[in-house]
């Protein structure tokens, strides 16, 4: 039986991959560069998000703090567009009521997650949110390893849930069940070969 969900925010619960993606093909644009398709979005993004930067961006001539700020701004101007995965609402108001404990595992910075939380109008499901403290999108393992340490939750009773490969090796690492969706960030193509369960709908998750 689960009794903790680790829950993924961007690219699970909240589907805004076309936010990202066009902000960032607005900076292609800015430097006079053509657009980048979903796909290779997706083949390029991952954790530590400089990777993606390092591919698709000149760090050598470029401030890397800059580009995140540059990217933040345009995500932000596309925000308002995007929309919560499918029966999400639904889905987390059923588990709360069935007692299942439910947490937000982000990369995303602290603030801006839970402010997102309260603007989709789901932050009352959860009962923490553990985001970054900065805006580089580092790893999440140590984050959950902390707070699972304080936990008296076998990891064979929690689930964790993402759109990255980062999600399931940080659900290895941790010992709990992982299950990722395929319309976030990542995609099937990217979780080939890791023996990982994908769904394509919420309504396909067996808790």
């Amino acid at each position: 039986m689960t009794k903790l969900i680790l829950w993924d925010w961007n690219g699970t619960l909240l589907n805004d991959v076309s936010a990202s993606l066009a902000a960032v093909n607005d900076m292609m644009e800015r430097r006079g560069r053509r657009d980048i398709t979903l796909g290779e979005y997706r083949r390029a993004i991952g954790v530590p998000i400089r990777k993606f930067y390092e591919y698709h961006f000149d760090l050598e001539r470029e401030d890397y703090p800059q580009i995140l700020t540059e990217y933040a701004r345009g995500y932000e101007k596309y925000l308002p567009e995007c929309a919560l995965a499918k029966g999400a609402r639904e889905l987390l108001a059923r588990l709360q009521k069935d007692g299942v404990k439910q947490v937000v595992l982000s990369s995303g910075e602290q603030k801006r997650v839970e402010n997102a939380l309260r603007v989709y109008g789901v932050a009352e499901y959860f009962d923490t949110v553990l985001g970054a403290s900065d805006f580089f999108a580092g790893s999440k393992l140590e984050r959950a390893r902390d707070f699972l340490n304080a936990q008296k939750i076998s990891p064979c009773e929690i689930l964790m849930t993402g759109d990255l490969v980062h999600d399931w090796e940080t659900a290895r690492e941790l010992g709990t069940r992982c299950v990722l969706v395929n319309w976030g960030h990542q995609g099937s193509e990217q979780f080939a070969g890791l023996n990982a369960a994908v769904i394509s709908a919420l309504v396909e998750l067996e808790i």
